[in-house]
């Protein structure tokens, strides 16, 4: 059975792993984790995923705040990490804004780059030419996913891909 998706203008369709599907507004970044039972139990957060919807100039920003899952007060005494993210022609910076909080497993496993149109000839970590078994490219999505990062959250890495 088809489905009709109405996706509103400069927005993108997303997807996770459950199958889930939601728009988001081209030019942001949305962060996904794993349900944890209880952050505070050892400080533990695993980022599995950053969805970068582009707009229509294949440009997006956004940040990822982290911190104990428990205290109320983070922001007001400085007890966070705040990693900001830009995306602009084919690259995807991500900078340590404020190291207030150093948590114990902050790695980010995924990106996906919603708004590439042509199919990348190489991604690039940090300068590092990934193989291509580590990412794929959806035609039909126009999405690059990038797998198996294992990247820190608190240190800066930049991402980029070739055409």
């Amino acid at each position: 059975r088809s489905r009709c998706w109405c996706v509103p203008a400069g927005h993108r369709r997303c997807f996770l792993d459950s199958g889930v599907v939601y728009t988001c507004r081209g030019d942001s970044v949305v962060p996904v984790c794993y349900p944890l039972e209880n952050v505070a139990s050892d400080g533990n957060v695993l980022l599995h995923w950053v969805q970068v919807a582009t707009d229509a100039d294949g440009a997006a920003e956004g940040h990822v705040v982290l911190d104990d899952g428990v205290s109320l007060d983070t922001i007001e005494t400085g007890r966070y990490t705040c990693v900001e993210f830009r995306c602009a022609e084919r690259l995807l910076r991500s900078t340590v804004v404020r190291t207030g909080y150093r948590p114990v497993n902050a790695v980010l496993d995924t990106v996906s780059v919603l708004g590439v149109y042509i199919a990348p000839t190489a991604v690039i970590l940090d300068g590092a030419v990934l193989p291509p078994r580590q990412y794929t490219f959806s035609t039909a999505n126009h999405t690059l996913t990038v797998h198996d990062l294992a990247q820190d959250m608190t240190t800066a890495f930049g991402l980029t891909w070739t055409i």
